[in-house]
């Protein structure tokens, strides 16, 4: 994979969400607005919110850039003589920690355009909210033109500007592009989507947990009657470890080397709706590169390898993008158990969507492919639901507002709490970033 595919997976800072209200109107003005996206999640939802027609610019390699939209350079290196060119009167992008790089936020400034970073969502319902439901947005211009100063490094990021007062319906995509009311449609879409995958997928977990515990409480009493003590602690020390509740999903972003997606960030949050666990929530970094130790240790049941428009995998001794897997299919001499049960039962899988790394509202359909590929048995019943829950939005709400409180309260629990995850934790997991 490019790197430009694992800086497109610099995903996610949480969002509040607030009142959940309509608006009445779609339609926009004959001179609308002018939309320049420097982030590839937001012109996806954009072009979702049927306003497609608005963006006149888009930054580097956006693979939801509607055509016709012209090349403005990338979000920290702006072509600011195309952009004046456009005449934007929008530019929408998303911001990490240091802010809006300064000078993308003085040309705004100086020009009269209004410039809205929303941080870098974390969660689904943070990606959720810029649509419908807002939580904290950075709002630019900022510094103003009569405090820009020339110090020799344009560059370099600016103070990081005052969050806005509080999260307001005023600072949606939704109210900015006059669409609110298809904005609370694809709100609750999402929603709906990700309730029904997660309600199917909960209850297939609990049934194999149960079946599994069964097996081994009969195994132990098996055990427990065998005479010979040494033998008796023997087999005791060679039982399958109890699997934990939900299957450890590692989540590849890159091969070579091989990076996965760790703890913090939105594709980490959507395991919690499919019913699965971040094998590598355990890790400190958010896109940590791990070696083969580090793999071993991680032990995940499950591997998906998200590439956008990757070819279809081949045979871990011809394929590239699966040699840091190859001589991890047998088994532990001292075990017995597989030495990276993934590799073992080959559960190697490709999602291979073309925006399967963006925060935005194609997360839905994410998650149904996702959930297909770690729960192959119940993929006509995941899909049945998910059709379900559509069905219901495109007639109105597909969630009543108590519904999607509740939702949300039932999925707030972090990804690496104990009870949902494998303890498998590496020795020195800072030593392989």
């Amino acid at each position: 994979m490019t790197r430009r595919l694992v800086i497109g997976c610099a995903l996610w800072l949480a969002a509040a969400l607030v009142g959940c209200d309509f608006g009445s109107s779609d339609g926009g003005s004959a001179d609308g607005p002018r939309v320049v996206s420097l982030s590839p999640a937001l012109t996806k939802m954009v072009v979702d919110l049927g306003k497609g027609e608005a963006i006149v610019g888009v930054g580097e390699n956006d693979a939801a850039a509607p055509d016709g939209a012209a090349v403005v350079g990338t979000y920290l290196d702006p072509n600011l003589e195309k952009l004046l060119e456009l005449q934007p009167t929008l530019i929408l992008t998303m911001s990490d920690k240091d802010g809006v790089p300064k000078r993308l936020a003085e040309f705004a400034s100086q020009h009269g355009i209004q410039l809205v970073a929303y941080p870098v969502p974390k969660t689904v319902t943070a990606v959720a909210s810029i649509l419908y439901n807002p939580g904290e947005l950075i709002i630019a211009p900022s510094p103003k033109a009569d405090d820009a100063t020339d110090d020799g490094d344009s560059d370099s990021p600016s103070d990081k500007p005052a969050p806005s007062a509080g999260p307001t319906q005023q600072q949606t995509l939704g109210f900015l592009l006059d669409a609110q009311a298809r904005a609370g449609e694809l709100y609750f879409d999402l929603l709906a989507s990700l309730a029904a995958v997660r309600e199917v997928t909960s209850e297939h977990t609990y049934t194999i947990e149960g079946a599994n515990l069964q097996k081994r409480t009969e195994l132990i009493t098996a055990i427990d009657a065998i005479a010979d003590e040494a033998e008796r602690k023997a087999r005791r020390a060679a039982l399958p470890r109890v699997p934990p509740r939900y299957p450890p999903v590692l989540l590849v972003i890159g091969t070579q080397p091989l990076r996965v997606v760790g703890p913090g960030q939105v594709h980490d949050n959507l395991l919690n709706y499919i019913g699965a666990s971040n094998a590598a929530s355990v890790m400190k970094d958010g896109a940590p590169t791990i070696d083969k130790e580090t793999l071993l240790k991680l032990a995940p049941s499950v591997i998906l390898i998200i590439e956008p428009n990757g070819k279809p995998l081949g045979s871990i001794g011809d394929d590239p993008r699966l040699a840091s897997f190859r001589g991890l299919s047998g088994v532990d001499a001292k075990t017995g158990q597989p030495l990276v049960p993934a590799v073992a039962n080959k559960r190697i899988a490709l999602i291979d969507d073309p925006m399967a790394l963006l925060p935005s509202t194609s997360l839905g359909d994410l998650a149904m492919k996702m959930a297909k590929a770690v729960h192959p048995e119940v993929a006509d019943k995941i899909d049945a639901a998910v059709k379900k829950a559509r069905e219901a939005s495109s007639g109105g709400r597909a969630m009543t507002i108590e519904e999607v409180d509740q939702f949300l309260r039932d999925t707030a629990r972090p990804s690496n709490d104990p009870d949902t995850v494998n303890n498998i934790t590496p020795d020195n997991p800072d030593d392989n970033d």
